[in-house]
């Protein structure tokens, strides 16, 4: 049934897929833009290996991202374990496991996977580098909508590529996008790094001087175009920065809470995100700086603040 319900060019990809390994490709990237349904294609996969009882791994980075693969695979019926250190479905009996890319680098796992999926490969963890390496039987997908780190083309010998972004709005599947620019940061005589960019501590400075502006422009544009608050999600530059964003929408009523390094532990911020994706949520937004920077799957955001 999963393979039903795969769209058009979904069940291209997997041909795809299929005759590059079939003409000698061991590692191969599959590109699709956000929201083409990476995760969808990789489940099915997964369930293939699972049906040929051959193991197989979907390999992510992030807390946030192995809960919601974990969430997309019970959708789709695929029976599955998560390697990640105290994760409450610890299953290492089943074929098909979502591993964090911090635990392969600090965990050996027994079992051998036929099949690895790499979830935002242009991330180029040394780990899940090595753990390719190490298992060189095991035929390996990439997942990214950006394939153009450095250094790619020495694992992956080649490239599928779904569709574009243009092509999932005029199909459906993506909603078009209503774009504004906010007030500029004055960044003048700006301290800049070694790389040419600004440092981060002078955006955040500078950042805060204009949060009012970013909140009073969020209350304007929501009210302009959903008749009031909507589910927002919100990238800061610094996580001070996120924290002043947090206090200025407070200050006006509204409940945004931020996601970061200093959640603590798993539970705090998987509690923030379990929340948050509830249809009536007492959460309106959600601030990152970088957790939720890839990825992140809530299909009933309909404002997005780029504050970075």
């Amino acid at each position: 049934m999963l393979y039903e319900s795969l769209r058009d060019y979904q069940r291209d990809c997997i041909e795809q897929l299929r005759d590059g390994v079939r003409t000698g490709n061991r590692s191969q990237v599959l590109v699709a833009p956000t929201g083409g349904g990476k995760t969808v294609m990789a489940s099915f996969l997964l369930s293939e290996a699972a049906v040929k009882k051959s193991v197989a791994w979907f390999v992510c980075d992030r807390v946030a991202l192995v809960d919601q693969t974990s969430t997309t695979l019970d959708r789709y019926g695929v029976q599955h374990g998560v390697i990640q250190a105290d994760h409450w479905r610890n299953r290492p009996y089943e074929y098909v496991q979502v591993v964090s890319a911090q635990t392969l680098a600090r965990r050996e796992i027994k079992n051998r996977p036929k099949l690895i999926v790499w979830d935002e490969c242009h991330t180029m963890y040394k780990s899940v580098m090595k753990t390719i390496e190490d298992y060189a039987d095991a035929l390996v997908v990439g997942l990214t909508a950006t394939p153009f780190t450095k250094g790619m083309s020495k694992i992956f010998t080649n490239v599928v590529n779904s569709t574009t972004t243009d092509k999932l709005i005029s199909d459906g599947w993506l909603v078009p996008v209503k774009a504004y620019a906010a007030k500029p940061i004055d960044m003048t005589n700006a301290e800049l790094k070694f790389d040419g960019e600004w440092r981060d501590s002078e955006i955040e400075q500078r950042g805060i001087k204009i949060v009012g502006d970013v909140v009073s422009e969020w209350i304007n544009k929501t009210h302009l175009h959903f008749g009031g608050p909507v589910k927002t999600i919100v990238f800061s530059a610094t996580v001070p920065h996120g924290e002043e964003l947090c206090r200025e929408f407070a200050k006006k009523g509204y409940n945004f809470q931020q996601v970061s390094y200093k959640d603590g532990n798993d539970d705090r911020r998987r509690a923030l995100i379990d929340e948050f994706r509830k249809s009536d949520s007492d959460i309106q937004g959600l601030v990152s700086c970088e957790a939720l920077a890839k990825g992140f799957d809530v299909p009933d955001i309909l404002c997005g603040i780029a504050a970075r």
